[in-house]
C-alpha cells in the first residue's frame, strides 16, 4: 500500500483504483482519517486523480462486482414483454458497481433493486452534491433515495439519519444555486418524496 500524509499529518493508505463513472477520472480508494470526503489532490503522483475515503459501509471489493454476483441471484434472460426501464435494469444488474453511472444507480434505486449495495454509494454522492442531476431535474437522485421505502429504512436507521441530515442541512443552500424553473421542479418532486420519507 502507498502511504501519504496531508498537511495536518493525517495518513491515508491507498488500497485500489477504479475509473469513476461520475467524473471520468481515476479514483484512488483510501482508508484514512478524513472519512466521507471527496477532494482533489495536488500530489503529482496522482495527477488527474481524486482521492476518496469511502464511508465504512461501502465495501471497496464490491465496486468490482455486479449485483447479480453480490446478491447471488441471476434473473436470467430479459422478458420480451418487459417495459424498457425493466429491461435496462436486467442489463445493469450485470455491470460492475464501479461502472454504474449516477443515472443507473438512480434507476435501480427507484425500482427497489440492490438497495443494500447502491444506497451507500448514492448517499456518499449526495453528501458532496445533494441536488445531483441524473436524468430529469436537479435532485432526482435524492428524490429516489427518499423513496427507498419503509422496509429498507427500518433495517438501516443510520442511512435514514444520513439522508435526513442531507435534506435538512444541505438541500436549502443548494437550492439557492438553481434557476427558478429548476428550483420549482426540484421542490415539487422533493416535497412529495420527503412526505413519504417521513412516514418511515
Amino acid at each position: 500500500m502507498n502511504e501519504k500524509s496531508d498537511n495536518n499529518g493525517n495518513s491515508e493508505f491507498a488500497k485500489d483504483t477504479f475509473l469513476s463513472p461520475f467524473t471520468h477520472r481515476r479514483i484512488l480508494i483510501c482508508i484514512g482519517s478524513r472519512a466521507n470526503k471527496w477532494y482533489s489532490t495536488k500530489d503529482s503522483r496522482y495527477t488527474n486523480t481524486y482521492i476518496c475515503t469511502l464511508v465504512d459501509d461501502i465495501d471497496v471489493k464490491n465496486l468490482k462486482k455486479t449485483l447479480t454476483q453480490l446478491e447471488k441471484n441471476d434473473w436470467g434472460s430479459i422478458p420480451d414483454e418487459a417495459p424498457p426501464s425493466i429491461k435496462k435494469c436486467f442489463v445493469l444488474r450485470n455491470k460492475q458497481l464501479g461502472e454504474l453511472s449516477l443515472a443507473d444507480i438512480r434507476l435501480l434505486i427507484g425500482q427497489g433493486i440492490g438497495l443494500d449495495y447502491l444506497m451507500p454509494i448514492a448517499v456518499d454522492q449526495l453528501r458532496n452534491n445533494p441536488l445531483a442531476h441524473c436524468d430529469h431535474y436537479p435532485g432526482d437522485l435524492l428524490a429516489n433515495v427518499l423513496r427507498a421505502g419503509h422496509d429498507f429504512y427500518q433495517k438501516n436507521p443510520d442511512v435514514f439519519k444520513d439522508v435526513e441530515s442531507i435534506f435538512n442541512d444541505s438541500v436549502p443552500s443548494a437550492m439557492k444555486g438553481l434557476d427558478k424553473d429548476d428550483a420549482e421542479c426540484a421542490l415539487e418532486s422533493l416535497n412529495e418524496a420527503i412526505q413519504l420519507f417521513r412516514m418511515n
